[in-house]
């Protein structure tokens, strides 16, 4: 934007608060040109930066500052960004595209390695447009920001689903959901002996993934969904009632502090209790509706449900207990701090003075459950 703006005989002065960009613009660009752009995140945008820059005739410099500390240009900015992302994509080019005589074409062939050829090549082939995809796309982006206020691009709703806390099972079933590649509804109907299976024996509609996470009205989801609430609430984080996108969207939950920046402990809670009580609402409509088959009772109980949520939740708690230790999980072990912030709800079992708390086996205490009466008995 500021070499398109910019008069070409008058020096320039970038200051952005991404290394990766002024990086990419600078040290990066001319290993980058010699491998083709291939396997390059973004390719597109920064060649059309790099053309755009050297069609001037004029000086231009970079210079790095750390985001969110004031800089006046550099907060307007991202006030520009934020607002940009709401807007509908233009119908027809804004401007004209920048000069390709301004860019290397092609691999340097002394940079050319089979693996590099073949990966090319990857790109090159024709890629298949999933509608689906894209609409779940834009409906968790939406959906997540009128809950959280939270901005993400689409290449975050991939890089945070690969990240921690999320476990890989729970990864590969939204990952899934996201490309609807479920097998559910439609997908039975042209199958001899399972077009049952296309609706929804409980409520008698088609089954779709929205139903199962949000609609559905046999006992499980809406149970999973108050629990995961109420504990998020033990931590100031309120959310609305459960939506496709927001449920889809969970791994980019998070809680923002007074200054705008993410509360490590609570964030991360978040995370895992979305994504883990999405993936437990599916589990139990597997077993209803695929493991059950053909018995008297298909539906769990509302206790069982219950018992099933607090038995995935004490189970993520043990393993990352099991997590901080670096003779288990090496290098890349959880630090105490960050793993005890995201337990603390209302309290953990296993205090004991001059004792650490994470080698200590113990359950979480004190969850909340709002379908429960305190004063009903157990039995």
């Amino acid at each position: 934007m500021a070499g398109r703006e910019a008069p070409p005989f008058a020096p320039l002065h970038i200051v952005s608060d991404s290394r990766y960009a002024i990086n990419g613009l600078t040290k990066h660009l001319r290993k980058w040109e010699e491998r083709g752009w291939i396997g390059v995140a973004n390719a597109k945008m920064f060649q059309e930066a790099a053309a755009t820059l050297r069609a001037r005739s004029a000086l231009t410099t970079m210079r790095w500052v750390k985001g969110h500390e004031g800089v006046e240009g550099n907060e307007a900015a991202d006030k520009l960004a934020a607002e940009g992302t709401d807007k509908p994509a233009p119908v027809q080019p804004d401007r004209l595209p920048a000069p390709r005589k301004f860019l290397h074409q092609g691999v340097a062939l002394a940079k050319m390695t089979q693996k590099l050829a073949y990966r090319g090549i990857r790109e090159v082939g024709n890629k298949i447009e999933r509608r689906k995809t894209e609409t779940n796309l834009e409906r968790i982006r939406s959906e997540v920001k009128q809950a959280t206020k939270l901005t993400r691009s689409v290449a975050q709703v991939w890089v945070m689903l690969r990240k921690d806390p999320i476990q890989r099972k729970v990864r590969d079933y939204l990952w899934k959901a996201i490309h609807g590649a479920q097998r559910v509804g439609a997908f039975w109907k042209h199958i001899p002996g399972y077009k049952q299976r296309a609706v929804c024996e409980k409520c008698g509609v088609e089954e779709s993934m929205e139903h199962i996470l949000t609609e559905c009205e046999a006992v499980g989801q809406k149970q999973l969904w108050r629990r995961a609430r109420a504990v998020l609430e033990t931590k100031g984080l309120v959310l609305p009632e459960m939506t496709l996108g927001l449920v889809l969207g969970g791994h980019m939950i998070a809680k923002l502090g007074p200054e705008g920046r993410e509360v490590a402990g609570v964030s991360r809670l978040a995370k895992i209790v979305m994504t883990e009580t999405a993936y437990l609402v599916w589990t139990l409509r597997c077993e209803r509706v695929i493991g059950r088959e053909g018995r008297g009772e298909k539906e769990h109980t509302t206790r069982e449900v219950e018992a099933r949520w607090e038995s995935v939740m004490n189970r993520r708690f043990r393993m990352d207990k099991d997590l901080t230790k670096k003779r288990v999980a090496g290098p890349g072990a959880l630090k105490e701090k960050l793993v005890k912030e995201t337990w603390e709800w209302r309290g953990i079992s296993d205090e004991e003075p001059g004792r650490s708390w994470s080698r200590w086996p113990g359950v979480l205490v004190g969850m909340p459950n709002p379908s429960r009466n305190d004063n009903e008995p157990e039995g």
